[in-house]
Parts: C-alpha cells; sequence; structure tokens
C-alpha cells in the first residue's frame, strides 16, 4: 500500500472523492478518470484493481456507483455515438423479431427505426443481417420465420427433420393435411425431393412411414 494511503478504506475514499472532483459520478469512465485524475491526491485505475483485485466496474459498483460502458461518448470528431455490445443487440434484436412475429426484411427494418436500434446497414457491417437473425430465432426458439430464406439454405437432411416435427407436433396425418395446413410455411414435398433427388413418393414414405 502507498504510503499517503493508511488503509484500502482510506484509498477508495480518496478515489470516491475525486470521481465527485471530477464531476464523472454519473458514468465514471475509467479513460476519463485516467486522463484527468490529481496523481497527488487520488489513486491511478491500474493501482487501484492491483491492490483492491476487482475490475473497474466491481471498484465503482463497490463504492455505490454504476459504470454504464454504452451511453453516448462523444467521438474524435465531436459528434456523439452509441459504443454497443454487439452481442447484447444481437440477442435483443432476436428477442424482438420471435415476439413480434417478424417475417420479413421490410419488417425487420421497420421494427428496427420503431425500437431505436442501428439501422440494417450499421447492424450488417457488424455482422447482424437479417438472414443471420433468421437463423438464431429458428434456433433459438424452435420455430421457424421467413421460410423462404431458411429452407433455401437447409440441406435435405435438415428439411426432413423440421417436416416430421411438424407432422407430429400437429398430429398430421396424411400429406394432403401437411400441405394444407402448411400454406407455404412448412417445407415442400417437391423441395424435399429436389434437396435429397428424390421422388415425391418416396418423400412421403420418408415423412410419414418411416
Amino acid at each position: 500500500m502507498k504510503k499517503k494511503y493508511k488503509s484500502k478504506v482510506d484509498m477508495l475514499e480518496a478515489f470516491r472523492k475525486e470521481i465527485y472532483r471530477l464531476e464523472i459520478q454519473d458514468n465514471p469512465s475509467r479513460t476519463e478518470y485516467q486522463n484527468r485524475y490529481d496523481k497527488k491526491i487520488a489513486p491511478s485505475p491500474n493501482y487501484l484493481m492491483k491492490v483492491l483485485e476487482l475490475n473497474w466496474r466491481e471498484i465503482i459498483k463497490f463504492i455505490g456507483l454504476e459504470y454504464k460502458p454504452y451511453l453516448n461518448n462523444e467521438n474524435k470528431l465531436g459528434r456523439k455515438e452509441i459504443q454497443y455490445n454487439w452481442e447484447e443487440v444481437e440477442a435483443k434484436i432476436c428477442k424482438l423479431v420471435f415476439e413480434n412475429k417478424i417475417k420479413n426484411n421490410l419488417e425487420f427494418s421497420k421494427i428496427l427505426k420503431k425500437e431505436n436500434f442501428p439501422t440494417s446497414l450499421t447492424l450488417a457491417k457488424h455482422g447482424i443481417t437479417w438472414k443471420k437473425i433468421i437463423f438464431e430465432v429458428n434456433d433459438k426458439y424452435n420455430t421457424i420465420i421467413n421460410s423462404n430464406i431458411y429452407y433455401k439454405d437447409s440441406d435435405g437432411e435438415e428439411l426432413v427433420r423440421i417436416a416430421k416435427k411438424i407432422i407430429k407436433k400437429n398430429n398430421i396425418q396424411d400429406v394432403n393435411d401437411y400441405i394444407k395446413m402448411g400454406r407455404n410455411e412448412y417445407p415442400s414435398i417437391n423441395m424435399i425431393g429436389s434437396k435429397l433427388n428424390i421422388t415425391r413418393t418416396a418423400v412421403i414414405n420418408l415423412l410419414f412411414h418411416s
């Protein structure tokens, strides 16, 4: 422990006072603190974390404050930009798409705007595309949205698995009921046959008699 601090409590109190002196208590950014703190009276971020064996967020919480890394920050040009955790953004969008039963790219773009998410173009730059969201939602929530895209990129065995699951879940007894209930939302018999390179009859036998 450095001589100017009698104890860890004393050090934390000096740190807390410096946070308030800098007027960054609403969102105590480590970078902001590092650039502006008075080295003569307050501990450095690295020293704090080393002595306390805590990360920055934990230290801030320990003194009764909250660090919000995704609040608006000003970039070098002076314009405000939002810093996102893109994994969290993707998870929230998947939930939004599922709960609102979004079916196509147009609806997707509209709800992004309505809920104040980044635009689809911005999302795509970070690897979050409508196509990816479709697959994430289908896998996570065990459902099917936008079957045209999903089925097109699925192989024959995957389509058979999906079709059998649908048949079992809805207690479908024959192919006519399957076609009638599907209304283009289920993998079609012809699509499965094309993917597996087998006849229509073979597909029906595969789905209903195997």
